[in-house]
């Protein structure tokens, strides 16, 4: 490509034949066209993959690659790797876009010359539609961060355009072995770089909240192994940022806390990979308000692990006889 494209949007597929043909129709239609699109296919077996290169035989912008199942972390960062647009956009494949999304977006970075825009959303769940407001309490990576973590903005790179240079300067990366809350941990880990954020309130992304069941955000159950791994990932990760507050930093750990608790019972890990993961939190856990979790985490990790794991298994005995 001689000429660098405005937009790069990228689009992660797998098993997304029933969501992916009105997502990408979504995409072509848009009012602004100078923009590429990757699509990477993340070892679909419903068909997906040939839709997507059905439409990139019709559309030179689009570029289709074909990759085994590695999940949704593997995929963004492979496209990321081959985007060359000034600004980068992701959309899941079951959601869909308003036709002016792209130019609304772009007018608004460039006039603001932002690093990050972001903007509202409408949430279609069970048949019902809802404008969701995603205002930041002020513009500041700081404030972004907190608001992040606080749940007061949601978690996803889908509503965000955010300047490439700023992604690769930084290297900035989507963290390997997240299946969830891989776009809020990158978020976290990019605005330590980020400068200028800006806002626009528009509600322009359709976030399909419950289409597909078998998209790259939907591959764990929760109470199982891979829930509670990729939860104390997302705690660990989330106390890694430089940018989170006291209040949430004290959130954080108590939730980390309260995985430590739960997995105690040796259900999910073993006494080895259990010290593995929380040995390096106990000054952390030891400052924290006294509780009989405290205490029994505290007793885990001061050398008596069989003995808080069987008075934890007993705990839950006596509650599903209550």
């Amino acid at each position: 490509m001689n000429k660098q494209v405005c937009i790069s949007v990228i689009l992660a597929a797998y098993n997304a034949r029933a969501f992916i043909c009105k997502a990408i129709e979504g995409i072509l239609a848009q009012t602004f066209c100078d923009f590429e699109l990757l699509i990477v296919d993340d070892g679909s077996t419903d068909g997906t993959d040939e839709i997507c290169d059905e439409y990139a035989s019709r559309d030179p912008r689009i570029r289709v690659f074909h990759e085994q199942h590695k999940g949704v972390a593997y995929t963004r960062q492979l496209a990321l790797s081959h985007a060359q647009g000034e600004y980068l956009l992701y959309i899941d494949a079951d959601d869909h876009t308003e036709v002016t999304m792209f130019d609304a977006m772009y007018t608004m970075v460039k006039a603001t010359d932002a690093d990050m825009l972001i903007c509202d959303y409408r949430e279609l769940s069970s048949g019902a539609i809802r404008v969701v407001k995603q205002q930041p309490t002020a513009l500041t990576p700081f404030t972004v961060a907190n608001n992040l973590i606080g749940g007061q903005l949601f978690g996803a790179l889908w509503n965000k355009m955010i300047r490439r240079t700023c992604i690769f300067n930084s290297d900035t990366r989507f963290r390997q072995g997240l299946d969830v809350r891989e776009d809020i941990i990158f978020l976290l880990d990019l605005l330590p770089h980020i400068e200028h954020i800006a806002y626009l309130p528009k509600a322009l992304y359709i976030y399909n909240k419950y289409a597909n069941t078998h998209s790259l955000s939907n591959t764990y159950l929760t109470e199982s192994r891979h829930y509670y791994e990729q939860e104390i990932l997302w705690h660990q990760a989330a106390l890694d940022s430089p940018l989170i507050n006291e209040e949430n930093k004290r959130k954080m750990v108590n939730s980390l806390l309260n995985d430590a608790y739960i997995t105690l019972s040796g259900k999910y890990f073993s006494a080895e990979e259990w010290k593995r993961l929380f040995v390096p939190y106990t000054e952390t856990f030891n400052r924290l308000e006294k509780s009989y979790k405290q205490r029994m985490v505290a007793m885990s990790l001061n050398g008596h692990f069989l003995l808080a794991s069987f008075f934890r298994r007993m705990i839950v005995l006596v509650r599903r006889k209550a």
